[in-house]
């Protein structure tokens, strides 16, 4: 077996140009049954006006054409008729990219039948564009590979497939579109930055009582299994004797201690799109400070405000849900890739009463509006932090209910949340 490589390399924007609702995976696109093209629609029009033509006035010519017409016809689709092709994959080095990564696409096809292939034009779609390739002639056992960069722009998901193999007639009366692979869905994560679980409103250290922390004065709360790396100290004997099994203990405290995240998807609140993708890389930040803080306690708060029930599977289905998110407006911000989310996204259980909350808005919002809404939805909660995503210009607002920090870049946020509220 052979690899036959073209020499060139093509450089595709991922992220951009992509349908708001892209093909689930493994879900081929589907095609027209006509094969003809315009070209060949026009033909059949001619073809059967002069046949019709005919009937009535008898002239040889209009026979004349009429056959023509009808055997270019035949020839052009006998000629697209796709009775075999090669076995093709579509892969990706990486299956989610960060706003400014770049990842490499490979297409592979193969010629796993007994007789050699002509060349023949594939087609690759990427976003709302394709990249074509013509594939050279295949002999039995032969493959070949083409490889390009895909660069991610901006954040969304963009579909990426199938491959379609597309043959035509010298004529360019039929062309036969057939699909090789499925549709990937490529997630496209907004840009973060390291965050300390501390700057959030508490320490790991202390949610996993660590050494310096006293149990004394702390209500048991649950059992859960033992997990390498827990505090031996911790350990249920009494559930260990009944059950056989090493039981950990977790106290009020920890699972009470949880963050309670919200932002606002108003298009008004915003000066424009580049003000709401440092809102939601804002989020995104906290959201992943969050994980690691209560990945380490066992728990995990994150959630949907208006869908309790559903928990990010790790650190990648959070950032996944992220690249999802527009904001409510007749105008989406960016281009249409930013597939419309149905839900807010927000932070978690609302039974812990001293919750602290944590929101995200625009420069064009209204911080004390926000805070006294988020009050009133979750009434009880701690100390409501505004962050403010304001691209000209960085200030503390000291506010009845709690405080607003404005953000003019994603890297200032360690340094303001490492400070006082």
């Amino acid at each position: 077996m052979r690899a036959v490589r073209p020499p060139e390399q093509r450089h595709m924007t991922a992220g951009m140009g992509a349908a708001p609702h892209p093909p689930a995976d493994g879900q081929p696109d589907r095609f027209p049954a006509s094969r003809l093209r315009p070209l060949g629609l026009g033909m059949a029009v001619l073809t059967a006006t002069a046949a019709l033509a005919y009937l009535p006035l008898g002239w040889t010519e209009l026979l004349a054409a009429s056959a023509a017409g009808a055997g270019l016809l035949t020839t052009a689709l006998a000629m697209t008729c796709v009775r075999s092709g090669p076995d093709a994959s579509l892969s990706l080095c990486k299956r989610a990219l960060t706003v400014g990564s770049s990842t490499l696409a490979t297409v592979t096809a193969v010629n796993n039948g007994s007789r050699r292939m002509p060349a023949t034009l594939v087609m690759i779609r990427v976003g709302r564009e394709h990249v074509y390739w013509e594939l050279p002639p295949l002999g039995p056992g032969d493959k070949a590979e083409h490889r390009w960069t895909l660069h991610a722009g901006s954040r969304g998901v963009a579909p990426l497939g199938p491959v379609f193999l597309r043959r035509g007639d010298p004529f360019g009366l039929a062309a036969t579109v057939r699909p090789l692979t499925p549709t990937i869905r490529l997630h496209v994560h907004p840009r973060t930055v390291p965050l300390p679980p501390s700057a959030l409103g508490g320490s790991a250290e202390g949610a996993t009582g660590g050494p310096g922390r006293s149990e004394q004065g702390r209500d048991l709360h649950s059992l859960r299994e033992y997990r390498p790396g827990d505090d031996l100290r911790r350990l249920h004997w009494a559930g260990l004797a009944r059950t056989g099994r090493l039981l950990v203990r977790l106290y009020e405290s920890e699972t009470d201690e949880t963050l309670l995240l919200h932002l606002d998807r108003r298009r008004t609140s915003y000066a424009d799109a580049d003000e709401f993708e440092l809102a939601v890389s804002i989020l995104a930040t906290l959201g992943l400070a969050a994980l690691g803080r209560d990945m380490e306690a066992g728990s995990n708060p994150l959630t949907l405000a208006d869908d309790p029930g559903w928990r990010p599977a790790g650190v990648d289905g959070w950032l996944d849900r992220c690249s999802t998110i527009v904001w409510d407006g007749d105008d989406p911000p960016g281009d249409e890739s930013l597939r419309r989310s149905e839900t807010i996204l927000g932070g978690a259980r609302t039974s812990a009463p001293s919750a602290p909350v944590m929101a995200v808005t625009g420069s064009t919002g209204s911080p004390p509006a926000l805070i006294r809404r988020l009050d009133g939805i979750h009434r009880g909660n701690g100390r409501i932090r505004v962050l403010v995503a304001d691209l000209h210009r960085t200030k503390t607002t000291a506010l009845a209910d709690g405080s607003a920090m404005h953000i003019t870049d994603l890297s200032q946020l360690p340094r303001l949340l490492g400070g006082p509220a």
